[in-house]
Order: structure tokens, then sequence, then C-alpha cells
């Protein structure tokens, strides 16, 4: 079984730029939000930031819970399907470890003008 899948050019070089997009959204986040004077819109930028990694370690997390709970089942539909939540629940460390950081960058590091931690 030699068989090894190879992503198309065009494929490849869309999600290229799609991350390119995101991370320059990112940047400009944190240019526009984090760089202010404003503690409201600093607020906005960490609660968005964390968010949105929790809910992607959430969806990721479910994942696993779905491939768990049709296998304790016996359920014969989770063979068409289990690659794809494997493949899924694969990146629940990557997803938690970006909210663990978020977190803790939140907790430590958010102050307001006056130095108090208002979080």
């Amino acid at each position: 079984m030699n068989d090894r899948f190879v992503i198309p050019g065009r494929l490849r070089n869309t999600s290229l730029f799609l991350i390119a997009v995101g991370v320059i959204t990112l940047v400009g986040g944190i240019v526009s939000l984090l760089m202010g004077h404003n503690d409201v819109e600093r607020a906005r930028f960490w609660a968005v930031l964390l968010h949105d990694s929790v809910f992607f370690t959430l969806i990721t997390t479910v994942s696993i819970f779905i491939m768990a709970a049709a296998s304790l089942a016996q359920g014969g539909w989770i063979i068409a399907y289990r690659r794809v939540t494997e493949a899924i629940g694969a990146n629940v460390w990557v997803f938690a470890t970006i909210a663990a950081a978020v977190m803790f960058l939140i907790v430590f590091t958010f102050r307001d003008a006056n130095g108090i931690n208002t979080v």
C-alpha cells in the first residue's frame, strides 16, 4: 500500500492564501485593539480570542466523544466516518494549548490603566 495522498497545487495555494489572510487579520486585530489605550477594546480582543480558542477545542473534543459513543454502542455507521473523527480529534492538543495560553495571558497580563487586573 504505497498510495500517498498528494495535495493538488491549487488547493495548496488556496490553503496558504487563507492562512495568510487569517494571520494578517490577527495582526490587524492586535495592532488596532491591543495597541490602543481603550480598556474596552483590549478586553474585547482577549474575549474574542478566548471564545474562539475554546470553541475549536470543544469542537475537536466533541469529535472524540462521538467516536467513543459510537464505539461503545457498537454502531456500524462510524466505520465510514472514523478517519474524519480521528483526524479532527488529533488536533485537540493544539487547540487546548492555544486556549490555555490565551487564558494564562488574560489572567497574568491583562491590566487596566491603573495597573489593576480587572478580569
